[in-house]
This record gives structure tokens, C-alpha cells and sequence, in this order.
């Protein structure tokens, strides 16, 4: 069957989309600052010395740069960004969507990779602002807006599923409602959620053909 015809999307102007670009530039500057900033403290307390005393400097201060950028930024920022979104649609290159934009990056440099799969991903997650029940198996990395996202007990989800809130289609964001995985639901390896509730049981999800 021939596709039903679909309204025109929402048409922005350059003069937005350039602003939006300006703000993800800043939001861009501002994290390398972080990344740098305790690199660039040593260098400048040592009046760019080199020596071995230096050298051991510089690599504690990587290794801060390292543990704060990558576990303790997204801990602090996720839920601000994430604050006050709901259901909805919203106009494309808006205030929403750099928040989500932004939240989407900061999870992306995190540890979310590193602990998916063990059990330290739910608790994780939870701090995250996501309501996770107990024993649940979580194996993908792939989770935006933690705040929107509800996993049953003794759910299991597999590697590269997608569990995503929200989309850009036809020039606005849509947030759609809580995903709801149920307690003892098995979502298969890469199958993608975003608006749709899996089952309270254990029929499984199979990877997506798209």
C-alpha cells in the first residue's frame, strides 16, 4: 500500500539554526576546558618547567581529567539538562533540544560503555535519574534521557538495543511518554525503543531489519 502523504515539516530559519550552532560550539569549548583545565594548571603553576617532578604532575593531572570528565561530569550535569523535559513537541534547534543534545554527549563521554552489562550499570543509571528494578540485566550503552527510561525487575536488555525518549522528524523534536520495560521482559541484541513498551514477559524482542 502506497505511504499516507505527510504534512510538511516545520521549515527554521538560518538565523536559528546558526544560533543553535553557536550554542553547541560554546557547550563544545566549555567541556575541552574541563578536559584541559587540570593539564593546563600544572603547566602554569610550574611556569612551563619540564622536569621529572613535572612530568609526574602532568600525569596525575591526566589522570584527574580522565576519572572527572568521564565518571563525575555526566553524574553532575545529566539531571539538570535533563530537568523539566516532558512529553511533547518541541521546535527543532530550541532550547530542548541542545539540552538534549548536550545530555546525549556528556552520556556518550561517560562510563556508560565501560560498566554496561555488569551490575554496576543499574546503579549507575539510577543515579542517573532512570527507574531501574532489582536483578535486571542491562548489556547496552545506548540510553538517552536516563530520566524517561522505567526497567522492570528481572528485565533483561541486550547489546546495542536502543532506548531513546526522543526523535527529530520534520523539523521538531518529539519526547514521547516514559519507556516502560516490564518486570521479566527480554529485549533482544540491537532492537530500538523509543516510544514503544515492551512486554511484562519474556517474548523476545528481535533485532530490527532498519
Amino acid at each position: 500500500m502506497p505511504a499516507a502523504p505527510r504534512a510538511p515539516g516545520l521549515r527554521h530559519r538560518r538565523g536559528r539554526i546558526a544560533r543553535a550552532g553557536f550554542a553547541q560550539a560554546v557547550v563544545i569549548y566549555l567541556l575541552l576546558l574541563v578536559i584541559t583545565l587540570p593539564v593546563s594548571y600544572v603547566y602554569t603553576i610550574n611556569n612551563g618547567d619540564v622536569s621529572v617532578q613535572v612530568l609526574l604532575q602532568l600525569l596525575c593531572a591526566i589522570l584527574v581529567s580522565y576519572l572527572g570528565v568521564r565518571w563525575a561530569v555526566p553524574l553532575v550535569v545529566a539531571r539538570p539538562l535533563a530537568w523539566g523535559i516532558k512529553p511533547g513537541r518541541y521546535p527543532l534547534w530550541g532550547i530542548t533540544y541542545l539540552r538534549l543534545w548536550a545530555l546525549d554527549m556528556v552520556l556518550a563521554i561517560g562510563p556508560l560503555p565501560v560498566v554496561s552489562g555488569s551490575p554496576l550499570m543499574a546503579m549507575y543509571l539510577r543515579v542517573l535519574g532512570a527507574h531501574i528494578g532489582r536483578r535486571t540485566t542491562i548489556e547496552t550503552s545506548t540510553v538517552s534521557l536516563p530520566g524517561m527510561v522505567y526497567v522492570g525487575r528481572d528485565a533483561s536488555i541486550g547489546y546495542g538495543a536502543t532506548i531513546r525518549p526522543w526523535k527529530v522528524e520534520d523539523g521538531l523534536v518529539t519526547v514521547a511518554p516514559i519507556i516502560t520495560i516490564g518486570p521479566g521482559a527480554f529485549v533482544g541484541a540491537r532492537t530500538p525503543f523509543w516510544s514503544r513498551a515492551a512486554p511484562s514477559t519474556r517474548v523476545p524482542a528481535w533485532p530490527s531489519s532498519q
